[in-house]
């Protein structure tokens, strides 16, 4: 271990809000309200040793250290089921360890994460369809 390097893994989970562009064109106040609902949700239930950023475009970008993968799911699914109750926002993470972390700039990383949730959300479309 290098000196003065603690962190062993960091779950990075991006959240974005579907849609949010129709409804802020009709309804500003209220999508602005809901962003404000969201980040509250997001402090309120999600861990304070968390890092948590607005990116832009109803996109939340929040760190996670050094938790386990049972940890990290039943977080992941305790904040699906409270923002389940706002409206139709889809998280998606990435797990990384200190190795991984130094191959990431941000931008890399977000473009990663970006990815992932359109993935997501196919994915979720797809599953609907079938039903």
């Amino acid at each position: 271990m290098q000196a003065g390097v603690f962190l062993r893994s960091l779950d990075v989970t991006i959240i974005h809000w579907e849609h949010h562009q129709q409804y802020e064109q009709f309804h500003l106040e209220e999508h602005d309200a809901f962003l404000r609902a969201l980040a509250h949700e997001l402090r309120t239930h999600r861990l304070p040793a968390e890092q948590f950023f607005y990116i832009d475009d109803a996109t939340f970008l929040i760190y996670s250290y050094d938790l386990s993968e049972h940890q990290m799911a039943q977080l992941t699914q305790t904040t699906r089921q409270h923002l389940a109750a706002l409206a139709p926002v889809q998280p998606t993470g990435l797990k990384m360890g200190q190795a991984q972390a130094a191959k990431y700039d941000f931008h890399r990383l977000l473009h990663h994460l970006v990815r992932e949730l359109e993935t997501d959300i196919v994915m979720e479309y797809l599953l609907e369809a079938e039903q």
